[in-house]
């Protein structure tokens, strides 16, 4: 039996800010948009697990880039592209009269409590795991067992919804049971189909 429901922030729950920044970024400097992109995120492991600032983030972009893009106007216009689904906060809603409801992400810290703040997040979600709080990053066990102790829950009674079938690897080998997110129409099929 399905007890709670554990979701993705960035490409699920909302979108995805860091591709929009990246592609902002490649019109700005001319740096193909894939360069970009794959420098951002080989650079997300430290500042995701907490150990430096969104300043110190940008700058190492900047450096492996070799541009001189501004730093605010990059930091301005990632805390911009992330905006919940309305569709999301809806289902969740209703959700959350049956089952417990869950954010499990990956992020940064100054972003997140931003975000946080700014869309309500403790009133829609029963409990927030962040990547930064506990120095793990999915795909690791030690950020999905934080999240199955925080809820509460057996693995088993767990649904998890990623857009990154990678991480749905570590979450289904705990017993969790997952979806991964390619589009809403598939999600709520299978979500209907799980519960």
């Amino acid at each position: 039996m399905i007890k709670a429901i554990l979701f993705d922030l960035g490409g699920v729950f909302a979108s995805d800010p860091l591709p929009l920044t990246c592609r902002r970024l490649s019109k700005i400097t001319g740096i193909k948009f894939n360069k970009i992109y794959k420098i951002a995120k080989q650079n997300h492991d430290p500042i995701q697990r907490g150990k430096i600032t969104i300043g110190k983030y940008w700058e190492n972009v900047r450096r492996d880039l070799k541009s001189g893009f501004d730093i605010n106007e990059a930091q301005e216009m990632y805390l911009k592209f992330l905006k919940p689904y309305r569709r999301m906060i809806t289902l969740i809603k209703k959700l959350r009269k049956e089952y417990k409801v869950g954010l499990l992400s990956n992020t940064e810290k100054e972003n997140f409590l931003y975000w946080k703040k700014k869309y309500y997040f403790n009133k829609i979600f029963d409990v927030i795991i962040t990547s930064f709080e506990i120095s793990s990053r999915k795909p690791e066990r030690k950020i999905y067992k934080k999240a199955i102790e925080k809820l509460a829950c057996r693995p088993n009674e767990i649904i998890f919804v990623d857009n990154e079938s990678k991480n749905l690897k570590t979450a289904a080998s705990l017993g969790m049971r997952t979806i991964h997110y390619v589009s809403h129409e598939n999600f709520l099929k299978e979500l209907n189909r799980l519960l």
